[in-house]
């Protein structure tokens, strides 16, 4: 694991999860390979000489910069500025030597992959598997777990034909491919695809829970610490998965569907029908306790009922919050006092994990965020893609010969201006 400090570039952040062996030795060597399988000489890319390492890094910048400064079609970078009004960057068209047509070739050829590896039932993720197991090893690596952690399903968006490609209208995502995932405050540690393979480890689980189960095995033997507790929605709660956690040295806590998950009838509250029925109802309480006391189970009435199940909890009570208002007869904020069950306070502030993983990663459509260590304000997300994507791009140096030029040139207004682009993406070096 690499030793990072506050004066650490993001860059080296970045290497933690996408090595530079595995950008300069996996990638270059199975994008050469597939140039030379589909003919890269031939009348298409008659020129197409094998590629290099800092190639494979400019592209991968490349990408990272357009989830920054989006344009419709990448290769519109290469337009030129004086017939296009809006599209042309000088910057993006020193990268290649030969310009937009080496683009086109690694656009072509680029693949994480083995090309000649045959797909099978036991592999449908066959030509991105070398940069999950990547990635996801170094997930884990990387990372101390938490206390805290969340549960739930991330749909990558994918709008292409793909035979394991579902149908989904309950995410903003749309149709995309599913994987179950652990995340800890918005950090991706491990995941596993719906459709790919999956150990048994849990004889008598559903094909769901012994994927999260297999996802627990995985925290277990990549991180010493036990008793974490798990957050998750209706989708995975049930009486049996808290026990198969609690085997395995892991909470859980989630809402829970009122049948077929194990839920105890006493705690069951219908929905009123009546006004009166739902004034009556509003605030009730119910709880029951398993017979070997490890799962607590209750239910409340809001402006529905709900009901929850968790094994972290050894009761239900209701603890004093406050939060600020408006106060329309005072025009100002003013703070109120209110109570809230146990329970449902620890959910709300745990259980949103995979959510912030999927924000940061569809805000940019790039996820990787981090903390400079000892630094009061966290580096920002923005900011973050934007000094990786300078220096995979090698831009930096670039920066430095138009500011040398401009010196030269004595011009004042060029040297104010280049001044000015160097302090947008300049950040300091780590050798």
């Amino acid at each position: 694991m690499a030793h990072l400090n506050a004066t650490s570039h993001p860059i080296e952040f970045f290497d933690m999860f996408i090595s530079e062996s595995f950008r300069h030795k996996t990638i270059l060597d199975h994008s050469n390979a597939n140039a030379w399988k589909n003919r890269a000489g031939s009348v298409v890319y008659p020129n197409c000489t094998p590629f290099l390492e800092d190639e494979i890094d400019k592209y991968i910048g490349l990408f990272i910069r357009n989830g920054l400064n989006p344009v419709p079609d990448m290769r519109l970078n290469w337009s030129n500025p004086l017939e296009s009004f809006v599209y042309g960057d000088e910057r993006v068209q020193r990268l290649f030597p030969r310009g937009v047509q080496r683009y086109k070739e690694l656009r072509a050829f680029i693949h994480v992959s083995d090309p000649y590896a045959k797909p099978a039932k036991d592999k449908p993720f066959i030509k991105i598997q070398d940069i999950i197991d990547h990635v996801i090893s170094n997930s884990k690596e990387n990372w101390v777990l938490g206390r805290y952690l969340s549960l739930d399903e991330i749909d990558i968006g994918f709008q292409g034909r793909f035979a394991h490609k579902d149908k989904i209208k309950y995410k903003g995502e749309g149709d995309g491919i599913l994987l179950d995932a652990i995340c800890d405050r918005g950090y991706f540690y491990v995941g596993h695809f719906r459709h790919s393979p999956c150990p048994i480890v849990e004889k008598n689980a559903s094909p769901l829970h012994n994927r999260c189960l297999y996802l627990v095995e995985q925290c277990n033997a990549a991180c010493p610490q036990t008793w974490n507790t798990l957050f998750f929605d209706n989708l995975f709660t049930s009486k049996n998965f808290m026990d198969w956690l609690y085997a395995r040295n892991r909470f859980g806590a989630g809402v829970c569907r009122t049948s077929g998950r194990g839920l105890p009838a006493c705690v069951v509250q219908d929905v009123a029908k009546k006004k009166a029925e739902l004034e009556a109802a509003v605030g009730t309480v119910k709880v029951a306790r398993s017979s070997d006391y490890k799962v607590l189970a209750f239910s409340v009435y809001d402006a529905k009922p709900v009901h929850f199940m968790a094994s972290l909890h050894t009761s239900v009570k209701h603890v004093e919050k406050t939060r600020q208002i408006f106060d329309a007869l005072a025009q100002q904020k003013v703070e109120i006092q209110y109570k809230r069950i146990n329970v449902i306070d620890d959910y709300n502030y745990n259980m949103n994990g995979v959510d912030r993983c999927d924000q940061m990663r569809n805000q940019y459509r790039y996820s990787a965020v981090c903390k400079k260590a000892n630094v009061e304000k966290p580096l920002s997300h923005r900011l973050f893609n934007e000094a990786v994507a300078s220096r995979l791009c090698n831009m930096e140096s670039f920066k430095a010969l138009r500011l040398s030029m401009a010196s030269s040139t004595g011009s004042k207004r060029e040297v104010v201006l280049l001044n000015c682009l160097a302090r947008n993406g300049g950040f300091r070096g780590t050798h």
